[in-house]
């Protein structure tokens, strides 16, 4: 009976369970240690996204806070290209049993915009605007230069996104002209409208007067932002609201 007692406790022995960091008793084969019990880090926890993998540092402490060797589990992601909540996923190796699983974000970098930048800008587009007068030689050509370059600001400043920023930057232009500019203004911008409107609904019903101006495979890589209508009506809305 005392042998088989004996028997029974070295048994017990060998196939001890210790947690993460315990010394380790008996053969290396017969500890298994509670990889779990970790604690798990990652060197950073969220990423703007740009298309590529996303591979945050880890560091794994037992349960002394001392460091644990990389040897002794590897590492994974999963999930960790496209914007969302990626995995890195930690796993014992050898005597270390056990997974742990932790997360991070890749986002969407929002972008900044200069305000100063987009003022000088807008300036620039609704001077093409006032740079003719309805009749005169060359007008047309000056206004389809005028719709381009009005159509290309909407889509860079975002017009739909920081309507904002747009309706401060617009008011404040507005407001150091003249009252004649103020007219000339309301009469281009009509039929600025009226063209880029065009535009929107069939480009080869202005295409000859866009050749023309050299404007024409601007518009067309404007009309490539698959928002491009949505911030030009915004601009609209912007400037209609004033003049």
């Amino acid at each position: 009976m005392k042998k088989l007692f004996s028997m029974i406790i070295v048994l017990g022995m060998l196939f001890t369970v210790v947690g993460c960091g315990s010394k380790e008793k008996g053969t290396t084969a017969d500890n298994v240690v509670d990889f779990t019990s970790c604690k798990v880090s990652l060197v950073k926890d969220s990423f703007n996204y740009d298309g590529k993998e996303k591979k945050p540092e880890v560091t794994v402490e037992d349960q002394n806070g001392s460091l644990l060797d990389p040897s002794h589990y590897s590492v994974s992601y999963k999930n960790n290209v496209k914007v969302g909540e990626a995995q890195v996923i930690v796993t014992g190796k050898g005597n270390y049993k056990g997974t742990i699983t932790k997360t991070f974000e890749i986002i969407k970098e929002k972008k900044t915009v200069s305000y100063e930048f987009d003022k000088k800008a807008l300036s620039t587009a609704l001077n093409d605007v006032l740079d003719y007068e309805e009749g005169d030689s060359g007008s047309s050509l000056k206004r389809a230069i005028a719709g381009a370059t009005l159509l290309k600001y909407a889509n860079n400043c975002e017009a739909s996104t920081n309507k904002s920023e747009l309706q401060t930057a617009f008011k404040e232009w507005y407001a150091t002209l003249s009252k004649s500019n103020k007219e000339t203004f309301k009469s281009n911008f009509d039929s600025v409208e009226d063209l880029v409107d065009d535009i929107f609904k069939d480009i080869n019903k202005v295409k000859g007067q866009l050749e023309d101006a050299g404007v024409y495979d601007d518009v067309k890589t404007a009309l490539k932002n698959k928002n491009a209508k949505k911030h030009w009506q915004a601009l609209e809305d912007v400037i209609d609201k004033f003049v």
